[in-house]
């Protein structure tokens, strides 16, 4: 974790600012800025809460973060899409680059109105993240089959919604801290269906912020590091697959796909490869005759 750290501070001196700029999923209040607060400890850094994961990675674009801290998979709930999506169609343009990531339990809690909980109302709308959701699918269908699914930009949005329909039997799913935040009650606690729920974020740098990821990652001893690749359709795969094997000492972490927007059966298809203990010299890269790119090698943070 120190690596991250230090880049953060190179990159705030060479900003000029007291401290590196963190964008992440807002408001304030959730898992993501939990995160953050996790990453950097306690060293000093500006908050940047934005609404959509679009907006993290626009600040990037923009100059006005140095780094962004986004969801973008899921135990439960599956991959989020909004990043993948993001990174597929721009990676040749994109200003930033992925750098570390971090797997985080995730906890989720049912929050309502004081006034509420004291009578007994049950709630008949329940408001967080579609992936909240998603990850409370089964206690919902259980416990409130009635209740309607508001999907919202975040679970701290759906306290905030919550705390300002006062009177409306309304009741939010996220993060422990929204109740002390937003004054709400908890009805429930861990109502996540998986105890085993987690969820993957994404450190991602500006590229003239930090080192190359592969770079920083070779300083680091006994690290999962972490080798990114994108795909331009399924059928392209096996051979990927087959070149990237060829590698020593990387093995296969992940493989999944998202529909090309507009393009009915095609796909753009994402390959992780993991490496652990000390790094391969080089990371593996594609032949100019390759159907794959090489996208990011990033570290992940313990």
């Amino acid at each position: 974790m120190s690596q991250i750290l230090d880049q953060a501070a190179a990159a705030s001196e060479k900003s000029g600012s007291q401290g590196p700029r963190i964008s992440f999923l807002g408001p304030e209040g959730t898992f993501s800025e939990s995160v953050v607060d996790y990453i950097f400890e306690d060293r000093d850094f500006h908050r940047l809460p934005q609404n959509t994961i679009s907006d993290c990675l626009a600040s990037l674009a923009s100059g006005a973060a140095d780094h962004a801290v986004v969801p973008v998979e899921n135990s439960t709930g599956g991959v989020v899409p909004d990043f993948w999506d993001i990174l597929a169609r721009g990676w040749q343009q994109r200003s930033w680059e992925i750098t570390h990531d971090v797997v985080s339990d995730v906890s989720q809690h049912l929050f309502t109105l004081p006034e509420l909980a004291e009578v007994g109302q049950k709630p008949v709308k329940i408001f967080s993240h579609w992936q909240a959701l998603r990850q409370c699918r089964k206690y919902l269908d259980r416990v409130y089959p009635k209740a309607d699914w508001v999907p919202v930009d975040s679970t701290a949005e759906a306290g905030r919604l919550v705390r300002e329909a006062a009177g409306e039997a309304y009741a939010a799913i996220g993060h422990r801290n929204i109740g002390d935040r937003f004054g709400l009650t908890r009805l429930a606690a861990s109502v996540e269906d998986n105890p085993f729920n987690q969820t993957r974020f994404m450190v991602v740098s500006r590229r003239s912020t930090t080192a190359t990821g592969y770079q920083g990652a070779a300083a680091e001893a006994r690290a999962l590091t972490y080798h990114s690749a994108l795909s331009p359709s399924l059928a392209s795969v096996p051979a990927a697959l087959a070149e990237i094997q060829q590698g020593q000492g990387w093995e296969l972490a992940g493989c999944y796909s998202l529909p090309k927007p507009g393009y009915m059966g095609e796909y753009n298809v994402f390959m992780d490869w993991r490496t652990g203990g000390e790094l391969p010299a080089d990371p593996v890269d594609p032949t100019p005759d390759s159907e794959y790119v090489v996208l990011d090698t990033y570290l992940r943070v313990p």
